[in-house]
């Protein structure tokens, strides 16, 4: 007979709520309507239990932050990576929301300024939508074990 390896309860408590996968809420900020619609769609079917909330890169989403803390944020760089770079650095000042990049593939040092500017993964247009959902679901798995693992 084996023993168990007992764990400290508040890890195991975590590591649960890792594997069930609640999020909540999302943050998408981008202007492309179509964009919008479909990444809705498929995160609804993806992670039906998440909410798509949309902004535009022209509001205060830092207050969108402060009041839905959303589980993640999606940025769409949409044809100008200047102004998505400055949003990123303005998210990650007062949060560490995973945080995912959208980009089109002509500016190659885009992805490579995000990352080193805080974002945890970037995806490159045109969009593979179940890609984006699953890399998302990697991103708040990651934020719960290393949650567990400092608690």
């Amino acid at each position: 007979m084996h023993k168990a390896v007992s764990t400290s309860p508040k890890y195991t408590t975590s590591h649960a709520n890792a594997r069930k996968q609640k999020t909540g809420t999302g943050l998408l900020i981008s202007d492309d309507e179509i964009l919008i619609v479909e990444i809705k769609q498929v995160f609804s079917r993806c992670i039906p239990q998440t909410v798509i909330r949309a902004a535009s890169p022209n509001l205060d989403f830092i207050k969108l932050l402060k009041h839905q803390h959303p589980e993640f944020v999606l940025l769409d760089s949409n044809r100008d990576p200047e102004s998505c770079l400055n949003i990123l650095m303005a998210i990650r000042r007062p949060s560490s929301v995973p945080l995912i990049t959208m980009s089109y593939t002509r500016d190659q040092s885009f992805p490579l300024m995000a990352l080193e500017l805080g974002a945890d993964d970037c995806v490159t247009k045109p969009l593979r939508l179940h890609e984006l959902a699953a890399r998302t679901k990697a991103c708040i798995r990651r934020r719960y074990l290393t949650t567990a693992f400092y608690v």
